[in-house]
């Protein structure tokens, strides 16, 4: 998670039909959409082929129906303005490719914050994801999280539970707990199911350059409800 400041420029929309995608010979990642919201989706590369095993979008089934509907917490933004705290999350709306090619690049507006993520592949298992707020007018934030979803074969929570080994740096004591950057000994939260893991580790030389800003790791256990991704 990384709460910053930066300028934005214009950057080519692409169609759903050329939506971008990054890959080596062992992981990709690439941009799903629909209705003009856009996630992420990461694979890694088996004998049998590409196997999806975590996005930062879910298929969710209402509890009172058979509908199902995009559930998503990436990017969630909490901020304070006229002494009143407002919250919001969603979707990104644009999709690109850097001008380098050599990153995935997702847009949007979520709250009152501009947001950017960008994700580059630096090594044969290893992504390197920055995502970046930029508010409007005079704000106080006080929360931005992005999310990813451990989805094995593409479905998600209900399908990986109960896990096969999942660690963080300290235990929850209550639902709300956070694994702050105090407990950052071995900064990784990783989980794994169904043959597959995912590990998610704090870039530490973004840390040591704001350390007026409080970070923070979780991982928590969202529902059966949510039976598979997208």
């Amino acid at each position: 998670m990384l709460c910053g400041v930066i300028a934005l420029g214009f950057l080519p929309i692409v169609s759903a039909s050329e939506l971008p995608r990054l890959e080596n010979d062992s992981v990709r990642v690439e941009a799903e959409t629909e209705s003009g919201r856009y996630w992420l989706r990461f694979s890694v590369r088996t004998p049998q082929g590409w196997r999806a095993i975590a996005a930062t979008a879910a298929e969710a089934a209402a509890d009172w129906s058979e509908r199902v509907y995009l559930a998503t917490e990436d990017p969630h933004v909490e901020w304070k303005e006229s002494g009143k705290l407002n919250t919001s999350e969603g979707f990104f709306s644009r999709a690109t490719v850097s001008q380098d090619r050599t990153a995935l690049v997702l847009l949007g507006r979520i709250g009152k914050c501009d947001v950017r993520e960008r994700v580059e592949i630096t090594g044969q298992d290893r992504l390197h994801v920055i995502v970046r707020a930029r508010g409007s007018g005079e704000m106080e934030l006080g929360q931005f999280m992005s999310t990813v979803y451990l989805t094995p074969d593409g479905r998600a929570f209900g399908y990986s539970i109960p896990l096969e080994f999942a660690w963080q740096p300290s235990l929850h004591r209550s639902g709300s707990d956070l694994t702050s950057d105090y407990f950052f000994r071995s900064p990784v939260v990783a989980a794994m199911a169904h043959g597959v893991y995912l590990a998610l580790m704090p870039d530490l030389k973004v840390l040591a350059a704001h350390r007026k800003i409080p970070h923070a790791l979780d991982m928590r256990y969202v529902g059966k409800r949510l039976s598979r991704a997208v």
